[in-house]
């Protein structure tokens, strides 16, 4: 339906709200080191891990209860959509990856 020139998606906004904090979820965990690769630090942080599971429970109840559904206007979306923004929003892991060899290079 368009309102104003504006089109709006329920669907739409409920996949931007879903890839916005998966991304900010595995952002923090990417982070954890500003310039080691994710995959060689040898300590698990069960804080972090726990948030990212608290988040991911939260966030799909906001999407999947009807009730909080409605009351922030996102609609049920599909599996295969969860799936889309999952990986949307993983693909930030793999690019800050390479942003963090091109600066280990640069410092060396």
């Amino acid at each position: 339906m368009e309102n104003g020139g504006v089109f709006e998606s329920v669907d739409g906004m409920t996949m931007a709200f879903l890839t916005a904090n998966f991304i900010e979820m595995f952002h923090a965990i990417s982070m954890r080191s500003q310039r080691g690769s994710i995959f060689k630090i040898g300590n698990f942080n069960w804080w972090l891990f726990g948030a990212f599971i608290l988040t991911t429970v939260l966030t799909l109840g906001v999407i999947y209860i009807p009730i909080l559904a409605n009351l922030f206007g996102f609609a049920s979306i599909s599996f295969k959509e969860l799936l889309v923004a999952f990986g949307l929003a993983f693909a930030i892991v793999p690019i800050i990856e390479v942003i963090k060899v091109f600066q280990r290079k640069k410092n060396n």
